[in-house]
């Protein structure tokens, strides 16, 4: 109370002064609001453009003139596919097929089939897939020998959705001097999960009557002692503000 008194007394006797005091403190008080109220609205903004403003990556050589024909290491592709920072992961790497035993020089002569390796149905400009009852996206994602293919492949083959076929892999490889070359491996047998078709003028980007598996194809590689890495990479940030954390 006697504290209390004090102040009273204060003040009265010093009016002008508390005037003066009361009026600054008023002042403060109605800039932090305004501070406050533009601090949310710049949050506000901030969270729509890491919304509104997507980050995409690709992996491409050192002068980012290329970003296919590359030799992306397994320890790069795992730090990608381990990354929780990032999302719509896409790897691809070509493939050659043939539906019998051949040299692989005449890998690209009749009955041969260009492939991709890959994780999603992204690596094609098809985005009209049918799937095999139990199938989806996802079945890329694994190590089964399964394919997704053209329809002109199909009739070629003169087969249907859901059976297997025999396939020869010739794997594209290219050297240090840009000299590409064509690795022979066993048949093998896929099972056909999936089946797109482009209209008359529809070109697929990348050309291919196949889609397999890439983790198919690397442990099939390993597991007759080659080497298999991908060619081409692309992802983007799940939150743009990240994109340091990505880096590291």
């Amino acid at each position: 109370m006697f504290i209390f008194r004090t102040a009273v007394e204060n003040i009265r006797r010093h009016k002008r002064k508390s005037i003066l005091f009361f009026m600054a403190c008023l002042l403060l008080s109605l800039i932090m609001q305004v501070f406050l109220i533009n601090l949310q609205v710049t949050e506000r903004e901030y969270l729509e453009i890491r919304r509104s403003i997507p980050v995409t990556g690709r992996v491409t050589n050192l002068t980012g003139t290329s970003s296919s024909r590359l030799v992306i290491s397994e320890k790069n592709i795992a730090a990608i596919e381990n990354c929780d920072f990032l999302k719509d992961k896409l790897y691809q790497a070509p493939v050659w097929f043939t539906n019998h035993e051949i040299d692989s020089k005449d890998v690209r002569m009749n009955n041969s089939y260009y492939g991709l390796a890959t994780n999603s149905a992204e690596a094609t400009s098809y985005k009209e897939i049918t799937w095999l009852e139990g199938e989806n996206e996802k079945s890329l994602s694994g190590e089964e020998l399964k394919i997704i293919v053209s329809k002109q492949l199909l009739e070629a083959e003169n087969t249907s959705l859901g059976k297997d076929l025999d396939l020869y892999i010739h794997y594209q490889h290219c050297d240090a001097y840009d000299v590409i070359s064509y690795d022979f491996s066993k048949k093998h047998t896929f099972r056909i999960i999936g089946l797109y078709t482009a209209n008359d003028n529809e070109q697929d980007r990348q050309g291919a009557d196949i889609l397999v598996p890439y983790k198919a194809i690397t442990a099939l590689h390993k597991q007759e002692g080659r080497r298999y890495l991908m060619d081409g990479a692309s992802f983007s940030l799940v939150d743009p503000a990240e994109i340091n954390a990505v880096k590291k």
